[in-house]
């Protein structure tokens, strides 16, 4: 990948798989087309009391479906006009009870789901405050304590100490009634699951989320209520609601013009939801029982052949909406259904696509950037079968097999890997490298075309002549060469020689460079500099912002000599200057890192050259 499409670009067993599905997914969005189509909902009243209700069926229709019996304007309007002129009544009364029961406790997966969908945290975040908690905090009075089991499961399995402690205490909290009769014990049924640990649960049923509020941070509290809630939820009863189902008639001159339908659905005991506190509310909505908008608290009684008078028919305009992009926890959901990863891997999952700049979020959102369209395509066509879901979910099963001595190892290898090297061969021969030549002469060497190049930014400009030369420019949205401006002369002097330095414009933004690093008399060479001094160098220091996995933090500019850092530069939240001891032994360990760095760059040269 990396001769082929960009130098950042990598492939993998999974992760490509991961891609794979991200960006089919956005090709399905892309060629959606939507369709039109009506639903239509009545306002009737009895004793002055009045309530909604659904139209859910037409005469000779045996199941109403509105995209195919209501396609426009023109026949919702049809028929609206004849409901209009209709009398309404109550057909039947249904009243019944529905009994909800609780989610099983939280396996990997799941738990890094409901992190993102209801606490807004991505894969990695989630597991590494899970882990936080699973290595335990210093509680006063009791030292290092480990708050929940092991968070990489793939198990429902509680084991039964546990299980009895959480019904003596949800005995002692919320009464006898809301404990089952006989314990709750749950099976995976999640493809390839080995079950090696229980499901992830508090060490301790009685260690309450209030317990350690003052002992966990902000999100660490956030994970361990989560985590808690659940798994108490999990060995409860089940929530108990009454309902109420009406149907209704509408009738012109007798004849039957519609059969509508109003819901009603009261909490009668809480069951499970009692464990959930607060959350109660968004946990329900996001039930599959969740409300539709004709259920509502309570309706009116009513009994079979009683006239409705009715208040208003109306029609409401839909489209049909595309697939939705993968989220992290619905990419997670995906990957754990068709068998592929394990919950070892699907946060580094999710990062490695993120990291490699082949996806970026969008809010929650996972969109799929060009360097990610084109890995994905050249793999898809020249190595198909081995990033599609079925060889991946196969192969998983099989190291299974091999892991419970079912299979020989040397026996599956041997099997995967003479097709696949065979494959990788002709792949390597055939495979086009990903550039595009243009007619646009580099401005530099003024001998070679440019050519349009990947990076983890997207496309730019690049001369065809490189590593020779080195120019580079970025593109406009439209594609369009956007040459950079000249250099600027700025007021910041260079930390190395004292020389002046400019501003430059490369494809990655904007940086500093000394005025002698042309004429190879100085390497200086930083990013623009945010305005704010490095306080442990303030005479030559100057903060620059740098990027890492965690997002954005600001550096010296004078790294290795100097290794101040800090998360924030706003006044007062700049991180403590260190004393001078300190900042030698950091800056003495940078300098090693980065001659054992140039060391094993000149090495991979060396072995590429004579590889050639």
């Amino acid at each position: 990948m990396q001769g082929k499409v960009a130098r950042s670009a990598s492939a993998g067993r999974v992760q490509s798989v991961a891609l794979r599905l991200i960006v089919e997914r956005e090709r399905e969005i892309e060629a959606f087309t939507p369709q039109e189509y009506w639903t239509i909902h009545a306002r009737v009243a009895k004793d002055g009391e009045e309530f909604g209700a659904k139209l859910t069926g037409l005469p000779g229709v045996k199941k109403l479906d509105e995209k195919r019996d209501l396609p426009d304007e023109a026949t919702a309007n049809d028929l609206l006009a004849a409901l209009r002129r209709s009398d309404f009544s109550v057909k039947s009364v249904k009243k019944g009870e529905r009994k909800r029961r609780p989610a099983p406790p939280f396996t990997t997966s799941s738990y890094q789901q409901a992190a993102n969908n209801r606490l807004g945290l991505g894969a990695q975040r989630s597991m590494a405050l899970a882990q936080q908690l699973y290595e335990g905090v210093n509680i006063p009075g009791q030292g290092p304590v480990g708050l929940i089991t092991y968070m990489r499961t793939d198990s429902l399995s509680i084991s039964p100490v546990a299980r009895r402690e959480a019904r003596r205490f949800a005995t002692d909290r919320w009464g006898g009634d809301h404990v089952p009769e006989k314990e709750r014990v749950y099976r995976s049924r999640a493809r390839g699951a080995q079950e090696a640990h229980e499901a992830i649960r508090p060490t301790s049923a009685f260690r309450t989320p209030e317990s350690l509020s003052t002992v966990l941070n902000r999100d660490q509290l956030r994970a361990y209520t989560l985590i808690w809630q659940r798994f108490m939820a999990s060995q409860l009863a089940d929530a108990r609601y009454a309902t109420v189902a009406v149907d209704i008639e509408a009738r012109e001159s007798g004849e039957l013009r519609g059969a509508f339908r109003s819901n009603a659905q009261r909490l009668i005991f809480p069951g499970h939801l009692a464990a959930l506190g607060i959350d109660a509310t968004e946990e329900r909505a996001a039930s599959p029982n969740a409300e539709t908008p004709e259920t509502v608290a309570a309706l009116p009684e009513l009994a079979e052949g009683d006239a409705l008078d009715r208040r208003s028919v109306d029609g409401d305009q839909h489209f049909t909406e595309p697939p939705p992009r993968f989220t992290e926890a619905s990419l997670v959901k995906a990957l754990e259904e068709e068998g592929i990863g394990r919950p070892s891997t699907y946060a580094s999952i999710v990062q490695t696509v993120l990291n490699r700049a082949y996806v970026v979020r969008e809010g929650r959102s996972l969109v799929p950037q060009d360097l990610g369209f084109a890995v994905n395509d050249l793999l898809v066509q020249h190595m198909d079968r081995y990033v599609a879901v079925p060889f991946t979910s196969e192969l998983e099963g099989e190291l299974d097999e091999i892991a419970s001595g079912e299979r020989d190892y040397g026996e599956v290898v041997r099997g995967f890997w003479e097709p696949f090297n065979s494959a990788l061969e002709t792949a390597k021969q055939e495979a086009r490298k990903q550039v595009e030549e243009t007619d646009i002469l580099c401005s530099k060497c003024n001998e070679r075309k440019m050519v349009v190049r990947w990076s983890r930014n997207g496309k730019f400009l690049g001369c065809s002549g490189y590593p020779e030369c080195k120019n580079a420019m970025p593109l406009t949205e439209e594609g369009e060469p956007q040459p950079s401006p000249d250099p600027e002369p700025t007021d910041w002097k260079c930390p190395r020689c004292d020389a002046g330095t400019e501003l430059k414009h490369g494809p990655y933004g904007e940086y500093i460079d000394c005025v002698k690093r042309d004429s190879k008399e100085c390497d200086f060479r930083a990013g623009k500099p945010v305005g704010v001094s490095c306080p442990e160098e303030p005479d030559t220091g100057q903060l620059v912002a740098k990027r890492a996995r965690r997002g954005v933090f600001y550096g010296c500019w004078n790294y290795p000599d100097c290794t101040y850092t800090t998360n924030s530069i706003e006044p007062g939240k700049l991180s403590p200057v260190r004393t001078a001891e300190e900042r030698e032994a950091a800056a003495e360990k940078a300098k090693a890192r980065s001659k054992r760095g140039r060391r094993t760059t000149r090495r991979s040269t060396s072995r590429r050259r004579r590889a050639s």
